[in-house]
């Protein structure tokens, strides 16, 4: 899996402020900061995913039907309809991703750095 290795080395790319490290080992500040990124993540993609699913193929709906209205080649519509839904889906997701990931990587951090 992809993500698994991803995930395996993202301590090694978290670049630490020099200010921080004085309290804490630099290896230990990758690692809970590692922790909470994959814990954020796991928290808010699905609901964000699936939300950015449900609008990207209402919307794809609506605009496929209306401008494939007098196309005879169904597999247009088709492919026009994949493609399209992929793409608002994926742009939606990264757009209303970023505050709720925020601010569940704060709320993550907070709660592994009190530990």
């Amino acid at each position: 899996m992809p993500e698994q290795s991803l995930i395996k080395t993202l301590p090694d790319n978290v670049i630490v402020n020099s200010k921080i490290i004085e309290h804490l080992p630099e290896t230990e500040i990758r690692r809970l900061i590692a922790l909470a990124v994959e814990t954020a993540v796991k928290q808010i993609i699905h609901p964000i995913v699936a939300r950015s699913i449900n609008i990207a193929i209402l919307t794809t709906r609506e605009l496929c039907l209306k401008d494939f209205a007098f196309e005879r080649n169904s597999d247009k519509l088709e492919n026009a309809s994949r493609w399209m839904v992929k793409s608002l889906a994926g742009s939606l997701a990264i757009v209303t991703g970023k505050e709720p990931f925020r601010v569940e990587l704060v709320k993550q951090l907070s709660e592994l750095l009190r530990s």
